[in-house]
């Protein structure tokens, strides 16, 4: 039988699309609205549930407008907040990086991206197609086959000459850019990036 000290963590990652290709998947809207014409109110809140809510929350939000706490200001492309690691490992959680901050931490080593990138050209001539990119991919993937099109977002974003692949060249200029764009003291990033 299930035992609580047998809880295993594991990645839920189903796709419509994927699962049924060729097949058309609905957006949210389209779901929602034939859900409600077929008068099927199973995805939608009840009133028990809607009183609940604001039981709960209205003394949060009465605290909010007595206090206003003031929002914390970040540079657009940062992955969290300053202090936002820290208060999550508070609590077991583990924020993974992204993409593109593993790179642009390597941005101030020459060397170290030049190790990355050396560790992702397994033929060796010099350039990284979709297959090396996506060994890249899966450390953000919690080690998951990424799809072709979160791989192809990958070089899109850093391939500057549109041949589909990545030189050394190619991806250092791209990861000077997304280390300036995410650091977190930027005097000169644009005030309506921020949030």
């Amino acid at each position: 039988g299930w035992k609580v000290g047998d809880v295993t963590p594991a990645v839920l990652d189903m796709s419509y699309s994927t699962s049924f290709p060729g097949g058309y998947v609905a957006d949210g809207y389209e779901r929602m609205f034939l859900n409600a014409f077929n008068g099927d109110g199973s995805l939608f809140v009840g009133g028990g549930e809607l009183t609940e809510a604001w039981r709960i929350f209205t003394p949060l939000l009465d605290d909010i407008d007595k206090s206003k706490p003031q929002p914390v200001i970040y540079p657009f492309g940062v992955r969290v907040p300053d202090g936002m690691d820290q208060f999550a490992s508070r609590y077991g959680i583990i924020m993974g990086e992204s993409w593109m901050e593993h790179l642009a931490l390597q941005a101030n080593s020459l060397s170290s991206l030049k190790k990355v990138f050396d560790s992702l050209d397994k033929n060796g001539d010099g350039r990284l197609d979709s297959t090396e990119v996506k060994e890249l991919a899966k450390k953000f993937y919690d080690g998951r086959e990424p799809t072709d099109k979160d791989v192809t977002k990958i070089i899109t974003r850093l391939d500057k000459n549109g041949d589909g692949t990545l030189t050394f060249e190619e991806l250092q200029q791209g990861v000077e850019v997304i280390a300036r764009c995410c650091s977190p003291k930027r005097d000169d990033a644009p005030s309506a990036k921020y949030y």
